[in-house]
């Protein structure tokens, strides 16, 4: 799980480049392993890698326990899954977020759509001329 965590990490800074260097920021996290690594002696493999691209930015790690996280990993843990609750609104937290029906939400839009077509269908990637009307994502 630490390798997981310290990926998802290097994966924002990498990603966040541009508005990190030289900025001092904080790292919360319910895994108590990020804290010790950074203080690890001789890291060896992909973790000695990714704590060299970690070193370029001034920050700091910040432990946290889970269930203090409440919106960390909202997306990876439903309340009302965990907790029986209603998922309109529970007393704990207060309205939750409304259950998405994504393949309906995808088709409803005109790029996604055309993705979701594609993928559906099994088709071949399509041809740069009959995409030249669609957005700069699709085309990405």
């Amino acid at each position: 799980m630490t390798r997981k965590e310290l990926l998802a990490l290097v994966t924002f800074v990498k990603k966040f480049r541009q508005y990190l260097l030289g900025a001092h920021f904080l790292v919360r996290t319910d895994h108590t392993a990020l804290q010790w690594l950074k203080r690890t002696p001789e890291p060896i493999g992909q973790q000695a890698r990714w704590l060299e691209i970690l070193e370029e930015y001034d920050y700091t790690i910040e432990h946290r326990t889970g269930s203090k996280h409440c919106n960390a990993d909202a997306l990876s843990r439903r309340i009302d899954k965990i907790t029986g609750d209603d998922p309109v609104t529970t007393a704990a937290t207060g309205p939750a977020a409304p259950i998405v029906d994504w393949p309906s939400e995808q088709k409803a839009d005109s790029d996604l759509c055309f993705v979701y077509d594609l993928v559906a269908t099994n088709a071949d990637r399509p041809s740069p001329g009959t995409i030249t009307h669609r957005s700069a994502e699709l085309k990405t």
